[in-house]
């Protein structure tokens, strides 16, 4: 009855474990996104501008 006992906690200790490592993945995998798709505007604004620019353009009309 222990060793089943211990074999199923094994096995849920593994599902966790992979579920944690697929969220983390996955987590990782949208900022690597966020960031590919968003460094293209540091080519033409400065980080200073950015952040403290007083005009907001939100099209690039």
């Amino acid at each position: 009855m222990a060793l089943k006992r211990q074999t199923v906690e094994n096995s849920v200790q593994k599902i966790f474990f992979l579920v944690a490592l697929a969220s983390i993945t996955t987590l990782f995998l949208i900022m690597v996104f966020l960031f590919k798709e968003g460094l293209p505007i540091f080519k033409s604004v400065s980080i200073k501008d950015f952040v403290f620019g007083h005009y907001w353009y939100p099209t690039s009309e």
